[in-house]
Formats: structure tokens, sequence, C-alpha cells
């Protein structure tokens, strides 16, 4: 992934692994929308009808229409 100035800010991978711009692990994303920090602790959750949720199931935004993985990348990890 590339910022407005074509900068390489980060790397996800196709099995959910999601890399700084160095190539070091900071989380990952499952297949069933659970989201991990690199250490592989719950940080959230993404369900198939778009919610997004906090470690604790709280409601933080929606995803309408938008894969999973992009849809948590975002939430989760963008900075």
């Amino acid at each position: 992934m590339q910022d407005a100035s074509y900068r390489t800010i980060g790397h996800l991978k196709s099995d959910g692994t999601v890399q700084d711009e160095n190539y070091r692990t900071v989380g990952h994303i499952k297949d069933d929308g659970t989201v991990q920090d690199s250490s592989y602790r719950t940080i959230g959750h993404v369900k198939s009808d778009g919610t997004v949720q906090d470690s604790s199931y709280r409601t933080i935004g929606h995803a309408d229409g938008i894969p999973m993985k992009w849809a948590a990348f975002f939430f989760f990890f963008s900075k």
C-alpha cells in the first residue's frame, strides 16, 4: 500500500498478515474477520455485514460493500 506520494506505508499479504513499510509484521486479519496484533492478541472484529467492532465487541464503525481485509486494515492498522 502506498500513500498519496507513492511511498510504501505497508503490506497486506494474501494470508492476512499485515506488515509495515519495512516488512515487519504488525498484525493478522483472519478469514473469519478476527483482527489480531503482532502477538496474536485479538484487537477487533469485522463482521460479514460490514460491522466493525473492537475487542469487546462494541461497534466502532461500518464498512458495507468493502472487502473485510481492507476494512480491518483501515480501522485497525492505518495511521
